[in-house]
């Protein structure tokens, strides 16, 4: 699951994975995004915060995952990630 705080002020956007990334993590992503990119033409930021990255529930969450990263990253300013324990994938 992936909890989405989207701050219109700010035009951004911290997400903090609660598990496994799903594909329905990132349809609800583009849902509660693209409406402020559409008005305001990008976002200022799209925050990461995760104790450890959780991985996905599956291949077709991978693949929308990257889907996402594809059709937003030209509309996001900056993409930081913040991890407060190491990763065995970095």
């Amino acid at each position: 699951m992936l909890k989405i705080d989207v701050d219109q002020a700010t035009r951004t956007v911290l997400l903090e994975p609660e598990g496994h990334l799903s594909k329905q993590d990132f349809v609800s992503l583009a849902q509660q995004v693209d409406p402020l990119i559409v008005e305001s033409g990008d976002l200022n930021g799209l925050l990461v915060h995760a104790r450890k990255f959780p991985g996905w529930d599956s291949f077709a969450s991978f693949i929308a995952h990257i889907q996402f990263v594809n059709g937003h990253h030209k509309q996001v300013k900056k993409w930081p990630y913040a991890q407060t324990q190491p990763s065995a994938l970095w």
